[in-house]
C-alpha cells in the first residue's frame, strides 16, 4: 500500500501470528522508507513473543532513526527471549543518551539479568518525565532483584533512589515511585517469616 499508516497497522496485525511466512513479510516492512512504519514494526515485533523476530529487532536497533532504534531496544526487552540479553547489553553500552541506556537496562531487568542502577540514578535528574518514569521502573526491578539474591545493601540503595523520586516535580513520577515502593513493601511483607511482619 502507498499509505504508511496502513502499512504500520498491517505490521501490528501480522505480528500476532509470527510464523516464518509472516516474519518474512515483517522483514520487508522493517525496511520501509518511512521511519514511522519501521518504528511500528519494531513495536509489533516486541509483542509477538517469537524468537523468530530477534534478528529483525537486532537490525532495528541499528536503524538510522532514533525512534526506530528506541522501539527496537524496547521490543528486545519485552520479547521475553533470553537470547536478547546480549543485544540489550550491546545497546546499553553504545546508547547515545540516558533514555536509550535505560530502555536497554529495563529490558535486561525484565529478562532477569544483572543490572546497573547508575543510569537510573542519573535519569532521575533528567528534565524528561518519560525518562524518569523508566528510571523508576528500573530501580523497582533492581530492588526486587537485590531482595531475591539477599543483598540488603543493594536493595536499600535502590529503595533510597525510589524514595528520592518521591520529591520529583512531576506528579506522575512521584505516583509511580510511590506505587513501586508500596509494591516492594507488600512483597516484603508477604515473604517475611511469620511473626516478623
Amino acid at each position: 500500500s502507498d499509505d504508511p499508516a496502513l502499512r504500520a497497522k498491517a505490521a501490528q496485525a501480522l505480528s500476532e501470528s509470527a510464523t516464518p511466512a509472516v516474519v518474512e513479510k515483517l522483514r520487508l516492512l522493517a525496511k520501509d522508507p518511512v521511519y514511522h512504519v519501521r518504528a511500528a514494526v519494531m513495536e509489533a515485533l516486541g509483542s509477538s513473543g517469537s524468537p523468530l523476530v530477534l534478528p529483525l529487532l537486532v537490525a532495528g536497533a541499528d536503524d538510522q532513526n532514533e525512534l526506530v532504534r528506541s522501539k527496537a531496544v524496547a521490543a528486545l526487552g519485552s520479547l521475553g527471549q533470553p537470547g536478547a540479553a546480549q543485544y540489550l547489553d550491546e545497546a546499553r553500552k553504545r546508547a547515545p543518551n540516558v533514555y536509550m541506556e535505560l530502555l536497554a537496562v529495563a529490558g535486561l531487568a525484565r529478562l532477569g539479568e544483572p543490572i546497573d542502577n547508575s543510569a537510573a540514578r542519573r535519569a532521575l535528574y533528567q528534565p524528561d518525565a518519560d525518562t524518569k518514569l523508566l528510571a523508576v521502573e528500573v530501580l523497582e526491578a533492581a530492588a526486587a532483584r537485590a531482595r531475591a539474591k539477599g543483598s540488603e545493601i543493594e536493595e536499600k540503595a535502590a529503595l533510597e533512589d525510589l524514595e528520592n523520586a518521591l520529591d520529583d516535580a512531576e506528579m506522575k513520577v512521584r505516583v509511580r515511585a510511590a506505587a513501586g515502593l508500596v509494591r516492594r513493601l507488600q512483597r516484603a511483607a508477604a515473604t517475611a517469616p511469620k511473626g516478623r511482619k
